[in-house]
């Protein structure tokens, strides 16, 4: 799975690609213009990063045997791939409670890993 979220002065986005072998089994770009947190704050691009990496978490589960599956996550967040991994502490609340609902997902799965990759990776694969 790779994820990519942002945030521009308007609004908010993320996009997510899953792959198994050589298929590229699902993408998608979303939205996160309408997203508020509990002060009624728009997404900001950690926020936008959990998101989009839930989202395509949330889809795998839906689609995947969970038991027969590696998940290899990779984003070029590196705030989020270490609190994913528990590298890095996470102490904003609002972004340890995505952290969690991703760790909830992922713990349903055989095993999982998570990269940081460069920025240049995530603009080959989804052009932004």
């Amino acid at each position: 799975v790779h994820f990519d979220g942002g945030n521009s002065y308007e609004h908010a986005y993320g996009s997510w690609q899953a792959v198994f072998g050589p298929n590229k089994v699902g993408e998608h770009r979303l939205s996160f213009k309408d997203y508020k947190n509990d002060r009624g704050r728009r997404a900001t691009s950690n926020v936008s990063e959990w998101l989009a990496l839930l989202a395509a978490l949330e889809w795998l589960d839906l689609v995947q045997d969970k038991q027969t599956h590696r998940i290899e996550i990779f984003g070029d967040s590196k705030l989020v791939i270490q609190q994913l991994t528990g590298a890095y502490r996470c102490r904003k609340e609002h972004l340890r409670i995505l952290r969690d609902d991703c760790l909830i997902v992922l713990n349903q799965f055989g095993s999982w890993t998570a990269t940081w990759v460069r920025r240049g990776e995530m603009v080959a694969i989804f052009g932004h």
